[in-house]
């Protein structure tokens, strides 16, 4: 028999894996169902507000209220749909303009101190 690999998941389930590879794709899958809640959650919230706002900005505010929410319904789920969807790439490129910044900050501070 093999060796097997274990991990306790979020949910408190301890899991066993039969390769580090295996243990690896679940740990990187939680994490990123996470990120996914998260960045779908904000685009709820943003999706909503901008359904909302260019209705109101294009004249759409006349339609009847029915066709009004469902709009905003449609929009809002729509970009929650997206964000999820996208939320590593997202993730990734925020850690990448914060490192980003981070060295040119550095870079900044040694090239007006020196």
């Amino acid at each position: 028999m093999g060796t097997r690999y274990g991990r306790r998941s979020a949910s408190g389930n301890f899991e066993y894996h039969d390769s580090k590879e295996s243990l690896h794709a679940a740990e990187q899958e939680e994490k990123s169902s996470g990120r996914a809640a998260l960045f779908g959650f904000i685009g709820l919230i943003a999706g909503g507000i901008v359904s909302y706002l260019s209705m109101q900005k294009f004249g759409d505010a006349n339609l009847p209220r029915w066709l009004r929410f469902a709009g905003i319904i449609a929009g809002a789920a729509g970009t929650a749909w997206l964000l999820a969807r996208l939320a590593d790439v997202i993730w990734y490129t925020i850690l990448l303009a914060a490192m980003l910044g981070g060295l040119w900050l550095i870079g900044s501070f040694i090239w007006s101190h020196v």
